[in-house]
């Protein structure tokens, strides 16, 4: 078993990089530049040859840049679920401690930290991250990672159960003819 590292922390601005991980992890990408604190992708690989490689996400908390005054963001959740075809949503209301009182930022991305124009609706790994404006004298921000599960096959509205299949006595399976999307 592997412990995953935590309390990790970089000054706002620097790269993961500079982020010291224990013997065995690795950032997939060092070279991204830390502004907000977020969930960023390691790899563990075992010292035993017999064990595989894990793919693992990491939080990062960054510390303010100067002449910010550090806040934090509570009250917020994203669940897991299945997919369904509609979007993700945050259940909760943001509670804002450290004297910010305005508008706070919603960014959406998958896990390999790409953005989205909004939230999601097909399956995968995704975080939510609520900050305060990077323009504000305020510096916070919390970091949501969710998933939302493939749904299982047969609850696809295209799915049916071929019929009226036939095929000729002694020939090969392989020469009955499938409808498309069938193998």
């Amino acid at each position: 078993a592997y412990g995953a590292p935590d309390g990790l922390t970089a000054d706002y601005g620097a790269a993961l990089s500079t982020v010291t991980l224990p013997n065995g992890w690795a950032w997939m990408d060092g070279s991204q530049i830390l502004t907000a604190t977020g969930v960023y992708q390691a790899a563990y690989t075992p010292e035993n040859p017999n064990y595989a490689p894990v793919d693992v996400e990491l939080t990062v908390n960054i510390n303010p840049p100067t002449g910010k005054t550090p806040v934090t963001i509570t009250g917020l959740t994203v669940s897991d679920k299945t997919y369904d075809g509609k979007p993700a949503a945050w259940e909760g209301t943001a509670s804002v401690t450290g004297g910010y009182a305005g508008e706070l930022r919603y960014t959406w991305k998958k896990s390999d930290g790409t953005a989205l124009d909004g939230p999601p609706t097909d399956a995968g790994s995704y975080t939510l991250t609520v900050s305060v404006p990077e323009d504000s004298t305020y510096f916070g921000s919390v970091v949501l990672p969710f998933t939302i599960a493939k749904a299982d096959g047969t609850k696809d509205p295209h799915y049916s159960v071929p019929g009226s299949l036939s095929g000729t006595k002694g020939s090969a399976l392989s020469t009955v003819k499938l409808p498309t999307g069938w193998s």
